[in-house]
């Protein structure tokens, strides 16, 4: 079994029996969308401002602003809003984005797509994320403030 299928099935596992608090994988409101051709990956609901915590619980990240919304085959350009595990807005964090299709074992070009702070404390954006094909998408943001760094995973479902 594949490190990321390992990994996605920890955080499913993780999130069953109380998500209230903790959306590894399931957006505020759940899954959405059909997947990918039945392949059952979860699906967020895109909601501005939604919320996620990281792998290991370090981080909270919220997607402020997604241009265009999570639907098309499109560039995307990100907002997001960094925090620490108690909810402040955390300064002098960096971050990058790796977007990948786990169904299909491929991403994007390029690979990653680093965050750009913003005038605001706490906020980056990330800038021209090519989500080109039809299906699920996990857009992997991986924090990193001091000695930590931690991962948080949003996942959309796009048409063609």
């Amino acid at each position: 079994m594949s490190l990321s299928l390992r990994l996605l099935l920890c955080l499913c596992v993780a999130c069953g029996a109380d998500d209230s608090d903790h959306h590894h994988h399931h957006g505020g409101g759940g899954p959405s969308g059909s997947g990918d051709a039945g392949q059952g990956l979860p699906g967020d609901t895109y909601i501005a401002g939604m919320e996620k915590a990281s792998t290991d619980g370090h981080f909270r990240v919220a997607l402020v602003e997604s241009t265009p919304i999570p639907q098309d085959l499109t560039l995307y350009t990100w907002t997001v809003e960094v925090r620490d595990a108690q909810g402040a807005v955390l300064d002098g964090a960096s971050l990058v984005a790796e977007p990948t299709m786990p169904d299909h074992g491929h991403g994007t070009f390029p690979v990653t797509t680093p965050g750009v702070a913003t005038d605001e404390t706490g906020r980056f954006t990330l800038s021209d994320m090519d989500l080109f094909m039809a299906g699920t998408w996990r857009v992997e943001i991986r924090i990193t403030h001091s000695d930590l760094t931690d991962t948080v995973f949003f996942y959309f479902t796009l048409d063609s």
